[in-house]
């Protein structure tokens, strides 16, 4: 009896996107917290930059979470190991897509708010 590929393409998948889940989660939070700091800071809100960082983490970690988890309900029965490629890169490329849209949005909100309190500065 040989290895059911369907469990084999879940545990690859699984084991992908928490990886890429957590690293980038970590890196975000990490490396996105001086933006923060900045923009807070010219509104006066410098004591709440770790708790959006934080709740911001959070947030990412449970649309990943749903997301990967409603990715399996709906994978198709891979039979050969051409079809596994196929489903990881289709699966894990929507999520880093829908990753980096959500970044940008964050991150445009952000350099947003530092500009417009300079903006008003003047």
């Amino acid at each position: 009896m040989g290895i059911n590929l369907n469990l084999l393409s879940y545990i690859l998948y699984l084991a992908i996107t928490l990886f890429i889940t957590f690293w980038v989660g970590k890196e975000l939070h990490k490396k996105g917290r001086p933006l923060m700091e900045s923009a807070f800071d010219k509104y006066g809100f410098n004591s709440w930059v770790s708790s959006v960082n934080n709740s911001l983490l959070m947030g990412y970690y449970l649309l990943n979470a749903g997301n990967i988890l409603l990715f399996l309900t709906t994978w198709e029965k891979t039979e050969n190991q051409g079809q596994i490629i196929e489903a990881l890169i289709e699966n894990i490329g929507f999520i880093v897509t829908l990753l980096g849209v959500i970044h940008v949005f964050n991150m445009s909100t952000l350099i947003f708010m530092h500009f417009k309190s300079n903006l008003n500065k003047h």
